[in-house]
């Protein structure tokens, strides 16, 4: 811990036994029970020492003590980088620079040292897998030529969205990412490239997947839409969705059991105990309350004209969505009826 830090605190070692009791006593005070506490002693500790503790705990209404003398088991629970008298007094960058020294000396440099046997038998691990799993955080690797992935298609408000996600075949981790979606270059497309792009950056720099899924999914647009019984929010949540799938090994997850018209009716019909349901009736094709002054001409009553296509692109910015159609990506989009509906293709939102 740097000094600067462990000055704000008191750690075991820099108490004495006596602080060590004094602690235990005054927590026995409100405890019918005996508390178990460790009463830890430095290595120069005497038995006069000991003495004074167990009396302290006796006259002071202590029900037991255990008394520790530091360093008189070859394995202990606390231990400190103080105990070693080759490295004591020694800040961080000292202590490192006389640890790089000998391993120069005695094994002829780093290499030789992870190469040994007995530094592998002692860390219970392959050295070169703890260092080549993960990658460098900060640098972009390489790209190979050749790369295998999976591709999934979630469907948003914004239409279909292909997620394609490449493997490191070193490692099996995420390496780059491509999002498509839509027919054009439009707004919509070159906004889910970028953010596809940034995502492959961050994957190739060691960025860790968990992290990135996590910080996409929750983000929300004004167009919901609904993916194998998840909510879909946003392009971003769709993505994030995506490579948490990928991450759960739930790619191939399957649509939730869904009814067709003709079981509702049999469960709702002659003969059974649930009652059948009306259909739920609609709103007369009411306009939504965000877009007003642009799909209704309050002078006439008639649907906002299309050819005006600067007051409706704005219109549906100005209410948080985006103008682009995407069916054929123009910026052509305008309410009719309170339906968003493409000028140039027809497409329509209803």
């Amino acid at each position: 811990m740097p000094d600067a830090i462990g000055e704000l605190f008191v750690t075991t070692g820099d108490l004495s036994a006596k602080d060590h009791a004094g602690v235990q006593v005054a927590c026995q005070e409100g405890v019918d029970s005996a508390i178990s506490k460790t009463v830890n002693a430095p290595n120069d500790s005497t038995l006069e020492d000991a003495k004074e503790v167990f009396e302290y705990i006796y006259d002071h209404g202590g029900k037991g003590v255990t008394y520790y003398r530091d360093g008189t088991r070859s394995k202990q629970v606390l231990t400190t980088r103080a105990q070693n008298t080759e490295f004591a007094g020694m800040d961080e960058s000292e202590a490192a620079a006389a640890i790089t020294e000998n391993i120069e000396e005695i094994f002829g440099g780093i290499e030789g040292f992870l190469d040994n046997e007995e530094v592998r038998a002692a860390l219970e691990t392959d050295i070169e897998a703890l260092f080549d799993a993960q990658p460098t955080l900060g640098k972009k690797q390489p790209r190979p030529d050749v790369l295998h992935g999976v591709t999934q298609r979630i469907d948003t408000g914004y239409g279909k969205l292909y997620v394609n996600i490449n493997e490191n075949p070193e490692n099996g981790r995420p390496f780059e990412l491509f999002a498509n979606i839509g027919n054009s270059g439009g707004f919509t497309a070159s906004f889910t490239e970028a953010l596809a792009k940034t995502i492959s950056t961050a994957l190739r720099s060691g960025v860790d997947p968990e992290e990135i899924a996590d910080e996409l999914q929750g983000i929300r647009s004004p167009k919901v839409a609904w993916d194998k019984g998840e909510q879909i929010n946003s392009i971003p949540d769709a993505i994030g969705t995506a490579m948490r799938r990928y991450l759960d090994g739930e790619v191939d997850k399957a649509y939730p059991q869904q009814q067709n018209l003709t079981e509702i009716a049999d469960e709702g019909g002659e003969g059974s105990e649930t009652p059948r349901k009306s259909p739920p009736e609609t709103d007369g094709g009411a306009i939504a309350a965000t877009g007003t002054d642009a799909d209704i001409d309050t002078n006439s009553g008639d649907p906002a004209s299309p050819n005006d296509d600067t007051d409706a692109a704005q219109s549906l910015i100005d209410s948080g969505e985006s103008p682009e159609c995407p069916e054929c990506g123009s910026m052509t989009l305008y309410y009719s009826e309170g339906c968003k509906t493409c000028e140039s293709c027809g497409w329509s939102e209803c």
